[in-house]
């Protein structure tokens, strides 16, 4: 077996050699060095998430977000109470009285939307939800007036009164979140007008005469004259024929319901039937 030569026993050529060798193993060690310590370094969280973590706060507590709800109960009383008016007049088909509550409900939704803000990021997002639709239930009523270009009169009552319910079951959404009640209101009615009452005379007892009976009359009477046309069939009122085309009911014939003789300038027995 051959000896292994010494160091000052190589050749110049075969000591660069081995420095060159020693030098590359030396390089790819520090090489791997530095990678394992960036893999170490890559297991600890960012500052991207370090800062998001920080940056979520903790829900809000269920009484803060009852009291915040508590507070509302006024707006949504009035929201609710107004509701029900829409809903009433476009049932009986009263144009009349539904534009004034339509205009009463568009200020009230607008209130809600600009109301402050719930502690609960998801319970004042059910709330602003819930308060567009009934603004959106305000504007397709307005259009009854303003014009609702090729959409037909009971087209634009079926959105409006489905804007209504969208509204409705996002807060009954938000009361089932928040452990509140639902604000309701009773059915609109109109309330009578006054009636007269006539007072009754005194009983007075006549004075006996002496005078002697007249003779019964030989001419017949003449037949009582016929009672004239009743110039309303229902208590249905349109104060004009604006009102009348509103409610979907212009052209009206003589005795059908809405009809007077006010509204029929020819006195053809059909009122409104001009455009």
């Amino acid at each position: 077996m051959a000896r292994r030569r010494r160091w000052d026993e190589m050749s110049p050529q075969e000591k660069r050699q081995g420095c060159g060798c020693l030098i590359g193993t030396f390089a790819i060690l520090v090489i791997i060095g530095a990678i394992a310590s960036a893999g170490g370094d890559s297991e600890k969280p960012t500052a991207a998430a370090a800062s998001t973590t920080a940056a979520t706060s903790p829900p809000a507590s269920p009484a803060a977000a009852g009291t915040w709800y508590d507070g509302t109960a006024d707006l949504r009383g009035q929201i609710a109470a107004s509701a029900a008016a829409v809903r009433q007049h476009i049932a009986a088909h009263d144009g009349t009285s539904l534009r004034p509550a339509c205009q009463t409900l568009a200020t009230l939704a607008q209130t809600a939307r600009g109301y402050p803000a719930a502690p609960d990021a998801e319970a004042q997002q059910v709330f602003h939800v819930g308060a567009g639709y009934y603004a959106d239930a305000a504007q397709w009523c307005d259009k009854i007036w303003t014009g609702g270009g090729t959409v037909a009169l009971t087209v634009l009552w079926e959105r409006t009164t489905n804007a209504l319910d969208n509204g409705d079951e996002r807060w009954q959404e938000l009361a089932r979140r928040v452990g509140g009640t639902v604000a309701t209101a009773a059915p609109v009615t109109t309330a009578p007008g006054p009636q007269a009452t006539a007072t009754a005379p005194a009983a007075t007892t006549p004075a006996r005469t002496t005078t002697a009976p007249r003779p019964a009359s030989t001419t017949p009477r003449p037949p009582a004259p016929a009672p004239a046309p009743a110039t309303t069939a229902s208590g249905v009122y349109y104060r004009n024929c604006d009102a009348a085309r509103a409610a979907g009911a212009a052209p009206i014939h003589r005795g059908e319901p809405g009809y007077r003789a006010a509204l029929d300038r020819n006195n053809d027995g059909v009122a409104c039937e001009d455009t």
